[in-house]
């Protein structure tokens, strides 16, 4: 995996990093949501 990567510039590394962090973070948080949402339709 790191050679693919290795004649890239950093700053381009940089955005594939913070777009892989922003895309688990939007995936957590869809699951915290959805673990809510079942909670309270469980409670209700």
């Amino acid at each position: 995996m790191n050679e693919k990567y290795r004649d890239v510039p950093s700053n381009s590394q940089r955005v594939t990093r913070d777009y892989i962090i922003l895309r688990d973070y939007i995936v957590a948080t869809d699951f915290v949501e959805k673990l809510f949402e079942y909670r309270l339709d469980r409670t209700l």
